[in-house]
């Protein structure tokens, strides 16, 4: 998934998402998007990962610069209305941007040893695709070992661990 910059977007599009360093902390309110019919769950929180490519001249020489952002996608995500709300439900729905956020930090890491070799553009997408595999992975076994949120001895031993791993990067 590639980051398009546009000029001229209506102030609700730009809204409908935003990256986890414009806004760190998810509230209730982020959550703007429809629910889906066949809902099971209370919440859901769409994120992902995006990467930009711009070419930075360093030194005479055209380097590729690799932008990488975990994002919330408001529109895409939703919740209930139902009085059963609870801050957990929300830090559950959280630790979803902060996963995504980790691997981010993991693909820019990734990135700043990367040097091109022949197709930049072909190699960048490869080495996120791996990046995102590991995230989709890690989301899923996240909702299914915390029964999405509902162990809270899990949900808390997830966030100790994913805590500690954006500490480390």
């Amino acid at each position: 998934m590639m980051i398009i910059l546009c000029t001229g977007i209506v102030s609700s599009q730009l809204r409908s998402t935003f990256t986890y360093e414009e806004k760190p902390v998810l509230e209730w309110s982020d959550f703007t998007g429809e629910i889906p019919a066949n809902a099971r769950h209370m919440a859901s929180a769409n994120t992902g990962l995006g990467y930009e490519v711009v070419n930075a001249n360093i030194d005479n020489i055209t380097k590729p610069e690799i932008q990488v952002n975990a994002i919330f996608y408001a529109s895409l995500s939703w919740k209930k209305e139902l009085p059963s709300y609870s801050e957990p439900l929300l830090q559950h729905e959280q630790l979803h941007f902060l996963i995504t956020e980790l691997h981010a930090r993991k693909l820019r890491k990734a990135y700043s040893y990367y040097r091109p070799v022949k197709n930049v553009k072909q190699e960048v997408d490869y080495i996120y695709r791996k990046f995102e595999n590991d995230r989709l992975k890690m989301q899923a076994a996240y909702d299914r070992e915390t029964g999405h949120g509902n162990d809270k001895n899990k949900q808390r031993d997830w966030e100790i661990f994913v805590n500690s791993e954006l500490f480390k990067l």
